[in-house]
């Protein structure tokens, strides 16, 4: 298991006297659409093959979800959790971090947010902290930063995945965390890859999305798309791929970390491996899915909230005025 210590004790419980639940529509839980658009196929460069993995290798996985359970007077309360998915030979096993249960307020959002940045960041310079209300998913992006931090130091010989990208240049992704768990990364032979369901990233030739490079290209294969970006690229760390893992499946961005210790095309063949049906790392998919809250866990956390830092529940004024009209 990992040390969460530094996200635990960064956080602070709730202090207000009424706590506002949000309203919960329990038929309204759903995974994340895939609404990807289709577009015209446009060219970066010949798309190649992926072949068949020629061996297996530990593959750790990691995904996050937050969510706002209520509204207090100036801020709002919380959760956070994470899940870990490693994969080797005898099977998968699954680690889960949280859930946390928090407050961000207009007094505290500050302290909270350095703390995180200094902890697992290691950035101790001043930075605006984002409004409360936005909170709860920066602390989720620091948890899963803290978990792939912790998982290039703790494996060897691994590949590590996370959902997302590797964007760098904002307060709370500095090319130098980055940089760091590259490098340690590299010492133990791992590789980090991250995966995008979605992007905005387009090409230059017409601005289509870089996910149509391989419009028409129905095999297993993966396209170079970082010199052919609108966006300016020293944003992103690493190499950019648009990629699709299983014939007839979805194309997905990748970005890799530079300098692998493996071959570009031998994590592909990785990925393909793990792939369902979809083209998306079913090991991703697990870590989504026993990460994100469902209808009836929010109202089980608004309650614990409720009953375990005494705050008396007011009800939504709101929808009082409102109702019936919604």
């Amino acid at each position: 298991m990992f040390d969460v210590t530094p996200i635990t004790e960064s956080l602070e419980p709730p202090e207000a006297t009424y706590f506002t639940p949000i309203q919960v529509q329990l038929e309204a839980f759903c995974f994340d659409e895939d609404d990807r658009e289709e577009f015209l196929q446009a060219s970066a460069g010949p798309a190649l093959r992926i072949e068949d993995p020629q061996r297996s290798r530990r593959i750790v996985s990691i995904d996050g979800s937050s969510t706002i359970l209520g509204e207090l007077d100036g801020g709002v309360v919380g959760a956070v959790r994470a899940c870990v998915v490693v994969r080797e030979e005898g099977g998968i096993s699954l680690q889960r971090y949280g859930p946390y249960i928090f407050s961000c307020t207009a007094t505290n959002t500050h302290r909270i947010y350095s703390n995180l940045r200094g902890r697992i960041l290691g950035a101790y310079n001043h930075a605006p902290a984002p409004h409360y209300s936005r909170m709860p998913d920066r602390i989720r992006s620091f948890l899963e930063k803290l978990l792939l931090e912790q998982a290039v130091s703790s494996f060897s010989d691994s590949l590590i995945l996370f959902d997302g990208s590797m964007r760098v240049g904002t307060y709370d992704s500095p090319l130098s965390f980055f940089k760091r768990v590259s490098s340690i990364a590299l010492a133990r032979g791992n590789s980090i890859a991250a995966v995008s369901k979605r992007t905005g990233l387009t090409l230059k030739t017409n601005g289509r999305s870089i996910l149509s490079v391989l419009d028409g290209i129905p095999y297993p294969s993966y396209v170079a798309v970082k010199p052919a970006i609108m966006q300016e690229g020293r944003r992103y760390y690493g190499d950019i791929y648009v990629c699709r893992l299983v014939k007839g499946g979805y194309a997905f961005r990748v970005d890799l970390q530079p300098e692998c210790r493996n071959s570009h095309s031998f994590i592909f063949s990785e990925l393909r491996r793990i792939s369902n049906s979809f083209g998306y790392p079913e090991d991703l998919k697990i870590a989504h899915v026993m990460s994100i809250f469902s209808p009836a866990e929010v109202i089980v956390l608004q309650a614990a909230a409720s009953a375990a830092f005494g705050m008396h529940i007011r009800d939504d004024i709101r929808r009082k005025i409102l109702y019936p009209l919604g």
